[in-house]
């Protein structure tokens, strides 16, 4: 196992368990404890994790940013299950905006090509994996290129919205809340989400459990700004408060 996929899953049993022990993940991927220990302090060093006394807690910072292959192995069956759901809500001859997000990239992962439609995405990698179905038409926003995360963002990328209109907008987000709605902890992708957000009809945003009931660094939609959650996971009290608002929760079936 490469040391970056062992920090992926280092985080997502993080995510899970809210701390770990030095000896659990030694035995866990069978390497030494030094090997670990080296591990935690370069995650500590990214903000990812605060260490502690034989292990480490979750970090609680909320400015903290994981690259796009880390972030792909963390809820893989949550965020399959949501693009299931997410996939049903295309129809024929929409226009669609996906946002960058590796949920939002299994979700262009489960579509099949076979409806004619228009994505428009800043995802290199959503672009790259729509452009061969025949019927789909891709436009992909320009902008600088933000390096490990696989998306363009800024300035032109937020002027090309400004002139496109979609009929949804499926959105990827850090962090989501009653108290801020939709975070992120990038500041630089906060201006280009909030541009799709004001060309689309419909507001839809795919947010897997483990990023519910917490706030990143850039909020960048408000809850009367949604029309739809899609997760795979929600508390009764939650969904009760977020219908009360005007949005439809939907809870992805295993």
């Amino acid at each position: 196992m490469f040391a970056e996929e062992r920090v992926a899953q280092i985080l997502e049993w993080l995510q899970k368990n809210r701390k770990v022990t030095v000896l659990e993940l030694s035995q866990n991927f069978a390497v030494s404890g030094a090997t670990i220990r080296h591990d935690l302090r370069q995650m500590e060093s990214e903000g990812l994790l605060k260490r502690v006394h034989g292990g480490a807690i979750l970090s609680q910072k909320t400015g903290v940013k994981q690259p796009f292959q880390q972030r792909k192995q963390l809820q893989p069956q949550a965020k399959n299950l949501i693009a299931k759901v997410a996939v049903t809500m295309i129809e024929e001859g929409d226009t669609i905006i996906f946002d960058s997000g590796t949920t939002t990239l299994e979700l262009a992962k489960q579509i099949k090509g076979n409806q004619h439609l228009t994505v428009i995405t800043n995802d290199l990698e959503i672009a790259q994996l729509l452009e061969g179905k025949q019927k789909i038409q891709v436009i992909l926003l320009g902008g600088a290129v933000m390096k490990d995360y696989h998306c363009t963002f800024g300035a032109f990328a937020v002027k090309m919205l400004a002139e496109l209109s979609a009929d949804k907008v499926f959105l990827a987000t850090n962090c989501f809340s009653l108290e801020k709605g939709c975070s992120t902890h990038g500041i630089h992708q906060t201006e280009t989400k909030r541009a799709m957000i004001a060309s689309a009809s419909e507001v839809i945003v795919l947010c897997d459990h483990s990023k519910i009931g917490k706030n990143a660094l850039s909020q960048f939609a408000d809850l009367d700004q949604l029309d739809t959650l899609i997760t795979d996971q929600v508390t009764t009290d939650l969904k009760k408060a977020l219908e009360e608002q005007g949005i439809k929760v939907i809870e992805a079936e295993k």
